[in-house]
Order: C-alpha cells, then sequence, then structure tokens
C-alpha cells in the first residue's frame, strides 16, 4: 500500500515539474486557499492597516493623511461587496500575491526557459511576507501586484514596441504611484533603463512611450491637486517618519531587512545546486537582463536604506520592491536550470511553506495579541450602551479616537459609521461639521498611564472648539489565543455632545448585539 501510494505521488510530482507554470499556479492557489482559511479562522479581527485602508476608502477622497488613495479605494470597494465580512480581505491580499507571482512568471518568461522562468516565480514565496500569518490587505500587497505587472509590460514594450503594452506600462504605472509614492522609485529605475542602451533610446522616437508617460499623468493629477491643495499632508507623514528619534542601530537593521530577499532566494539556489554541482551544465550569465532587474530592485533598497540614516524608519516591508528579484539572481546563475534542478527548488518550497503554515498556525494558535485576537464585540456592544445612555435618540454619528479602535468601530459596527483619526487633519476637515452638529464617540486606548484620554484629545477638542468637559468610561475586557495566556486590555468611551444645532432626527433603536458576521 505504502510503495503504491509512493508511486502515486511521485507520478503526480513529475507531473507537476514538467510544467512549471502549472507548478507556479498550484503553489499560488494552494498558499491563498491555506491563509485565506487560517486567517478567517484564527483571527477574530483585522489587522490595523486593513482596518484603516478601509476606513480611508469609504471617506471617498483623493487622498488621506498617508497615503495616496489607491489601497483604500480597492480596500473599501471589496469590504463593500463582500458584505464586510472579514474573509473577504484575507483572500483578496492573496489574490494580490497570486497575480503578482504569476507576472514574474511573465516577466522572466520573456528572457529564460520555462524552467528558470517558473524557479524565478517560486522564490519570491521563499519571502516571509509572500506566507505572511497576518494577512494584510492594505498598500504593500497591491505593490507586490502592480511592480510585476508593470515590469512585465515595461519589457515586452521594449522587445516589440507595441501600443497595448506601452497603454498597459502606463496604467500600472499611474496605479502604482496612486498606490505608494515608492514606486516613483521603480519609475525612476525604468527611466535609467530607457535611456542607458541604445536599442531602447529608439523607442522614444516613436509616440508610443510618451502615450505610456501621458496615462501616468492623467492617473495621478487629481491626486496631485489635492495634494496640493491639502497642504501636501501625504508628505508631511514621510518627513515626520523621518524626523523621528534616531536610533543609531535602525541603518544596520534597515539593511538587513533589504538584503534579505537575495540572501534568502541566493541560498534556495545553493541548496539546489548542491547536489550536482561538480556535473551540471555551465552556462553564459546574461548580463543585460540582470542589470535591468538589478536597477528595479536595488534602487528601491539603496534609496530606502539611506534614509533610514535620517530618522527611525524601517521599511520593514522591502520584500514589496523585490518582486524582480528571483530574475536578477536567475540572469546572473552562471548554471543550468533544467527540470531536475527545478523539481528540487519544488520540494525545497513544499518544505518550506510546510515550515512556514505550522509556525504561522501555531503563533496565532498560542501568542494572544489584541490586535489578532481581540473579539470586536468587546468594543462594539459596550460602544452601543455607551452611546444609548449619553445619547439615546441617536446612533453613533461619527467616532473620533486612536487608528486601531476608531477604524474598528467603523468596520464592525453594523451602520459602520465614519471613523476619524483623532490626530488625522484630513479626516477632521472631512467630517468637522457633522461632528460639531451631531456629536461624536470618542476612544481611546488605555494601556499608557503617561497618555490620558483627557490628553489623547487635548488638541482635538481645541479644533473642534469644545468648551465643555467630557467624562470618559474606563472599559475593561479580556483577549486570548485559543492555547494562548489570556491578557487584559483597557479603552474608554467618551461622548462629545453637539456643539451647533441641527436638525436631525431621532434614529431607530439598535440593537446592541447585532454583530456582522465574519
Amino acid at each position: 500500500m505504502r510503495t503504491k501510494f509512493a508511486a502515486s505521488f511521485m507520478e503526480k510530482l513529475e507531473k507537476l515539474v514538467n510544467d512549471p507554470f502549472r507548478t507556479v499556479v498550484f503553489f499560488a492557489v494552494l498558499l491563498t486557499i491555506f491563509y485565506t482559511v487560517q486567517c478567517a479562522l484564527l483571527q477574530n479581527v483585522l489587522g490595523l492597516d486593513v482596518l484603516e485602508a478601509v476606513s480611508w476608502g469609504a471617506q471617498g477622497t483623493l487622498g488621506n493623511a498617508k497615503h495616496p488613495p489607491l489601497s483604500g479605494w480597492l480596500a473599501y470597494g471589496i469590504s463593500f461587496m463582500g458584505n464586510h465580512k472579514d474573509w473577504i480581505m484575507y483572500l483578496a491580499a492573496q489574490l494580490c500575491l497570486v497575480i503578482g507571482v504569476v507576472y514574474i512568471y511573465r516577466t522572466a518568461k520573456l528572457f529564460f526557459n520555462d524552467y528558470a522562468a517558473g524557479t524565478a516565480a517560486l522564490l519570491s514565496y521563499f519571502l516571509f511576507y509572500y506566507n505572511p500569518s497576518e494577512t494584510r490587505f492594505c498598500t504593500y500587497p497591491v505593490e507586490m501586484m502592480l511592480v510585476p505587472l508593470a515590469g512585465y509590460n515595461f519589457f515586452r514594450a521594449l522587445q516589440e514596441n507595441k501600443l497595448i503594452n506601452w497603454i498597459a506600462l502606463g496604467i500600472f504605472c499611474g496605479a502604482g504611484l496612486l498606490n505608494k509614492y515608492s514606486f516613483a522609485l521603480v519609475l525612476l529605475a525604468f527611466g535609467i533603463i530607457m535611456l542607458r542602451r541604445k536599442s531602447n533610446r529608439q523607442r522614444l522616437k516613436s509616440i508610443k512611450p510618451y502615450c505610456a508617460a501621458l496615462i501616468v499623468l492623467l492617473i495621478i493629477i487629481p491626486h496631485l491637486q489635492w495634494l496640493y491643495e491639502h497642504d501636501f499632508v501625504c508628505l508631511k507623514h514621510v518627513s515626520n517618519r523621518l524626523s523621528d528619534e534616531y536610533k543609531w542601530y535602525t541603518p544596520l537593521v534597515t539593511l538587513a531587512t533589504a538584503l534579505y530577499p537575495y540572501g534568502m532566494m541566493a541560498l534556495v539556489l545553493l541548496l539546489a545546486l548542491l547536489p550536482d554541482f561538480r556535473s551540471r551544465g555551465r552556462i553564459s550569465i546574461q548580463k543585460q537582463i540582470g542589470y535591468d532587474a538589478a536597477l528595479i530592485a536595488l534602487i528601491p533598497a539603496a534609496v530606502l536604506v539611506i534614509l533610514s540614516f535620517f530618522g527611525d524608519i524601517i521599511m520593514m516591508w522591502f520584500c514589496s520592491m523585490a518582486s524582480l528579484t528571483g530574475v536578477m539572481l536567475i540572469s546572473f546563475f552562471p548554471w543550468e536550470i533544467d527540470r531536475k534542478f527545478f523539481s528540487r527548488v519544488v520540494v525545497l518550497l513544499a518544505l518550506f511553506s510546510l515550515g512556514m503554515m505550522t509556525g504561522t498556525t501555531l503563533d496565532l494558535l498560542c501568542k494572544s495579541q489584541p490586535r489578532v485576537h481581540s473579539d470586536p464585540q468587546s468594543y462594539t456592544i459596550a460602544a452601543q450602551k455607551f452611546n444609548n445612555q449619553y445619547n439615546p435618540l441617536y446612533r453613533i454619528s461619527v467616532v473620533v479616537g486612536t487608528r486601531f479602535e476608531a477604524t474598528l468601530l467603523e468596520k464592525y459596527l453594523p451602520h459602520h459609521p465614519p471613523a476619524c483619526e483623532v490626530d488625522d487633519p484630513v479626516a477632521l476637515e472631512l467630517y468637522r461639521k457633522k461632528i460639531r452638529t451631531e456629536g461624536a464617540l470618542l476612544i481611546a486606548p488605555g494601556n499608557r498611564k503617561d497618555r490620558p484620554p483627557e490628553k489623547i484629545f487635548e488638541n482635538f477638542f481645541q479644533e473642534i472648539g469644545c468648551t465643555q468637559p467630557v467624562i470618559f468610561e474606563k472599559h475593561t475586557y479580556y483577549y486570548q489565543a485559543k492555547f494562548g495566556k489570556k491578557k487584559k486590555r483597557i479603552y474608554y468611551l467618551g461622548f462629545l455632545p453637539p456643539q451647533e444645532p441641527s436638525n436631525r432626527k431621532p434614529d431607530n433603536v439598535i440593537n446592541t448585539n447585532v454583530l456582522p458576521e465574519k
């Protein structure tokens, strides 16, 4: 029986590795299903990055206090279409990775054989952020999707000069900038690649590259106008990050993080090479695509490492900019990548994925974390009861508070009241009139004695023109992983009464036990 099972397993493995693209899709689908189910079953609440992205998208603006608007628009749209269930956000993040990995394969296939292209794509799944324990749909998975999409169309456009590829390049580059400003570093790499080789410069004699540039401008100009009208608030956020208290070890941590994708992928190639190192055929390295891919991968890493010398800023998501690192390493790999080599990479990835699946599952089962295991009802029921006590005729109009707590209430309260982060100038401008005429529920964490709620809301009260004292009520709840330690967390609720008269009509009575399904 065991012999038959082993023979059957080996036969299926043989068929799988005979088609590298099918292998890439197999791993992508397998990991998508696993991590979506894992997160949906073992996480009680969406992570902060997801909650704030959904909240930003609900604002319907051309930007927010931290980022351009694309990730927020996508997050809110996906959440809305999924009836605000949590699992749809986990699935969306994984699908971004799937699209990204497929287009890494397609980009590599422009230059290498099937097995080398499959290896370049599978190398991505050896990076930690392609195997997350807390899948976050936010700017980073979107970036992991857009960089390979733009890269594929860029190289196709250079090779074939087809208008469709230039148009697609313009769309994806515009979307990249509308998702995260760091995408400009990818555009810088594209520009250098265009100019550094004569054959590429010939493309500039046609109108097609300029069509791509025009599309980028048409996509980004509305946001740039919004940015100008809002005093460049997103850039101020970056500036504030750079001006944080400096720590001497930050550049070292940032450098190690930047080098991690290269070291991890190189280790996989070395392990796959070792069994037949002496007998494996040698090939010429492909310097041209190697240098091009290196520019796309290394320029963002180098800039972010340099920025780390100017403040406490650690860009832990280097992997989102490392999409073409696998292509770069394959280009400089001087040994033949054939079916046997590819099958070893598949086995290594299977073992690595099994380890990551086990490790992340144990982490979620055994380590109690407030932003993973807190029950949303610990907040929503208390918030509605508190509102019914101080504002019995009306449901919660706006939630003002710290990011996690405020966006959590927006996501999980049945009527999804808008969240306004207490120090977010964009949200405050958007909801100022609503807050002054309808009042607001206030929420703040109580885990820091040096930051009582009165201090957290001090500037907000001045901005909103509140002259009467606000009473805060302390709430305690417990959270726990299935096999983890039970822990306590404190937060404060307050009610800011309307500062101006309004013609608002009383709302219907709300059931305080209602909570949207996960």
